[in-house]
């Protein structure tokens, strides 16, 4: 067959996609309603404007696709440049660094909190009962547990406990 005679020649989506290399008929009805490939007349498609017009699509697309892949790809490297030097200027930590400090400093708060049901007792009872001292205890412990999770970092360990003396009284460190 001579190329002038498939101008005119037509074929089914069946035979187009087999034909473009293993295409389904249902993607060469989309190539031809996108304009990549002439729309059919009475079901049958132009064989030389078909395999054309794919070609052309192919073509333009690995160009397209190569240039977008080598923009992505300097953004990409961009953006490490970019996270390296933040991280040497300390702006970004590591997620593994961060999770032990917070997991740290989750169980030393947990363990306080705990700690405090053991210091609230003998605190309380070395007071006269009235709620305004009971109140007071209650708050310098809290106050002094609030104290503590500011300062932490979870690098060093926890500020020590007051001291507390046999009768339970709290002493400033």
């Amino acid at each position: 067959m001579q190329v002038n005679e498939l101008e005119d020649s037509t074929a089914s989506a069946a035979t187009i996609a087999q034909l473009l290399d293993g295409l389904t008929p249902r993607r060469v009805r989309q190539l031809a309603d996108a304009g990549i490939i002439p729309r059919p007349s009475r079901g049958k498609y132009l064989i030389a404007g078909s395999v054309r017009g794919y070609v052309r699509y192919v073509k333009k697309g690995e160009s397209t696709g190569i240039a977008e892949y080598e923009a992505a790809l300097k953004r990409a490297k961009a953006e490490l440049a970019q996270l390296e030097l933040d991280r040497a200027r300390g702006r970004v930590l590591d997620a593994d660094v961060v999770e032990v400090r917070w997991t740290r400093m989750i169980t030393n708060a947990r363990a306080k909190a705990l700690g405090l049901i053991q210091r609230l007792p003998p605190a309380v009872r070395s007071t006269d009962f009235s709620h305004k001292s009971i109140a007071a205890v209650v708050k310098e412990l809290v106050y002094e547990f609030l104290r503590e999770l500011a300062s932490y970092d979870g690098e060093r360990p926890p500020i020590k406990p007051p001291n507390l003396s046999q009768a339970g009284e709290i002493r400033r460190i």
